[in-house]
């Protein structure tokens, strides 16, 4: 135990020292969306760590605070912790939108102290959406965000190959999103969000030996279509049988995407899930969901359906309705249904669903890249299955 904490010890601070030679200062405007330069750590990324704060305490060794709208500069010298009131400073403040910096806190160590976490960069303060408090924002590099969020998107213990696989597809994420971003030539106040609406990421203490060695593997390795378009790969916890493409999720058609058939997922996490619904809850949504604007009536049947339906058909009466899994997934939140693989069933009282697998089922099923590397595939082999449009290349 001790010996294995004193080499975790020394990991951490030869990572500290490596980072040091790199100006943690740049801003995200001086790259280009394909970096010209051979940057180790690639591009700068803003991250939303934390949104709508009414209060927070940022801490740290010679800390330097700026306050931008006053453009007023502070050292605090030693070990300091530096409280910011947003709720009372928004109140004060006139014609703010969402996007105004109000601050910016940084260490000559290189690191700072959010409440429990610990990040490695910069810190930014921006005005939240609707004023109601801070938005922290985490100013870092691209295999420093990827190296932190191994551990947050997988388990560190899984095979090498299966965490080399989601270096490269959350990392073709972060860069699609990125590039976007710089396209569209917009003021944005950050570029990805940690959270399940983009992909969680971690602090510095969820960087590990291993999730650093395998993100410094994949360097630079993104996923493209054969024309050289990076397009965001998106990955799920189980699809629970096949995989579905954004068109069918999202009504969105991204290039290089594929349904598959995936049983690989099947020996590993919760098995089957189920839920009930009321049947006045389910007649009221298909009701509203309706186009007609006719008076529905009558007793609610189901037909017969299966898990790989894409859409379920129901009759009110004799009139008869088509209610696309997703729009039913959205209506009743991912706690009721955990994933689009399901089929309904009818009782007196309500109506019952169980189902398979666990998130969008879009691209890469995670659970089922596991079981692949466990079988000896590679995380190049991996990643081809579930992306079979794409190719990996490299771009720093």
């Amino acid at each position: 135990m001790e010996e294995s904490v004193f080499k975790n010890l020394r990991f951490r601070t030869i990572t500290f020292l490596i980072y040091l030679i790199f100006d943690l200062s740049n801003s995200f405007s001086a790259y280009t969306p394909f970096p010209k330069s051979k940057s180790t750590l690639g591009p700068s990324l803003r991250i939303r760590v934390e949104k709508n704060l009414p209060k927070f305490s940022v801490s740290g060794i010679d800390l330097k605070r700026t306050l931008h709208l006053s453009k007023n500069k502070a050292l605090f010298g030693g070990q300091k912790k530096i409280v910011f009131n947003c709720k009372k400073a928004l109140k004060s403040s006139q014609g703010l939108d969402r996007k105004t910096l109000l601050a910016s806190i940084e260490s000559p160590t290189g690191f700072i102290s959010l409440m429990r976490d610990r990040y490695q960069g910069r810190l930014l303060v921006f005005s939240s959406f609707r004023k109601k408090g801070c938005d922290v924002v985490h100013d870092t590099f691209m295999e420093s965000y990827i190296s932190s969020l191994l551990a947050k998107e997988m388990n560190e213990s899984w095979p090498s190959e299966a965490l080399k696989a989601q270096a490269v597809a959350a990392r073709t994420y972060a860069y699609a999103l990125w590039v976007q971003k710089i396209k569209r030539k917009k003021r944005y106040s950050f570029h990805l969000d940690s959270s399940e609406f983009h992909q969680v990421s971690g602090d510095f203490f969820d960087i590990t030996n291993k999730t650093f060695n395998l993100t410094r593997s994949t360097r630079g390795m993104v996923l493209m279509t054969k024309g050289g378009k990076i397009v965001p790969a998106f990955y799920h916890a189980k699809c629970g049988g096949r995989t579905l493409t954004p068109k069918t999720v999202w009504g969105d058609y991204t290039k290089g995407y594929k349904s598959k058939k995936c049983s690989f997922c099947h020996s590993h996490g919760k098995k089957s899930w189920s839920s009930k619904v009321s049947k006045e809850r389910i007649i009221s949504f298909i009701k509203g969901n309706q186009k007609r604007k006719k008076k529905v009536k009558g007793t609610l049947r189901l037909v017969p359906n299966n898990y790989e339906d894409l859409s379920m058909r129901y009759y009110i009466g004799d009139d008869l309705f088509v209610v696309d899994k997703v729009s039913l997934r959205k209506a009743f939140g991912r706690k009721i249904l955990p994933s689009h693989y399901f089929q309904g069933k009818v009782t007196k009282k309500n109506f019952l669903f169980k189902g398979r697998g666990r998130g969008h089922g879009v691209g890469m099923c995670q659970l089922g890249a596991l079981h692949l590397a466990q079988k000896g595939w590679n995380y190049k082999k991996i990643l081809r299955y579930y992306y079979p449009n794409l190719v990996i290349r490299t771009i720093y």
